[in-house]
């Protein structure tokens, strides 16, 4: 009986370290597969700095729809003279349907300086939007998108500055928090710095 305990007793062991490596490779694993997702993230919204979405312009608008984005940027975003080279593409986003909502419209820019100067002008962008009904928006991820409303039910308010996630709390509305996001779960998010509101 003691020599079968002892057998026991080392077949146990031997399981228990089989165990033990296998969960080893398994966290190995996962935290080369969060590298990855996270490295792919970072290009993709790299990749999208040079675009925005315009929301809200009509479908039946008169004119070729880059015609009608040059006319907007000339018209609210007067800090250059916006030609057509200033823009590599336009066009809807999806299928057009009953909806009465327009879809939105995909631009993308030569040069994200470009992208950033029409973002960071306020007053152009609210002027549009009271003027025109067009709000423009930054072309963000999923992952970003999710974290934004994740915030929204949370009741804060979430946008991205230049990739870096700023949080609005609804008890706080003079400031702003800025926060780095923890991509490994994509709502984890850790206050880095406080500043005063501009």
């Amino acid at each position: 009986i003691f020599q079968q305990l002892q057998g026991m007793e080392g077949s146990i062991k031997r399981h228990s370290e089989k165990l033990t490596n296998m969960k080893s490779k398994y966290d190995d694993l996962q935290a080369r597969l969060v590298s990855l997702e996270e490295s792919v993230e970072r290009r993709e919204q790299l990749g999208r700095r040079t675009n925005l979405l315009f929301h809200g312009l009509k479908e039946d608008e008169p004119g070729a729809l880059r015609d009608v984005i040059l006319r907007l940027l000339n018209g609210y975003f007067t800090h250059k003279t916006w030609r057509d080279e200033d823009i590599e593409d336009v066009h809807r986003l999806g299928h057009r349907t009953q909806s009465s909502r327009p879809r939105a419209v995909f631009v993308k820019f030569s040069r994200q300086s470009d992208a950033m100067l029409v973002l960071r002008s306020k007053e152009g962008r609210d002027t549009l939007r009271d003027r025109e009904e067009v709000r423009v928006a930054a072309d963000l991820t999923r992952q970003q998108r999710d974290i934004i409303a994740h915030h929204k039910h949370e009741g804060r308010h979430a946008f991205y500055v230049n990739g870096k996630l700023v949080v609005q709390d609804s008890d706080d509305r003079g400031r702003y928090q800025n926060r780095g996001q923890n991509q490994s779960n994509g709502h984890n998010i850790n206050v880095r710095r406080r500043y005063e509101r501009p």
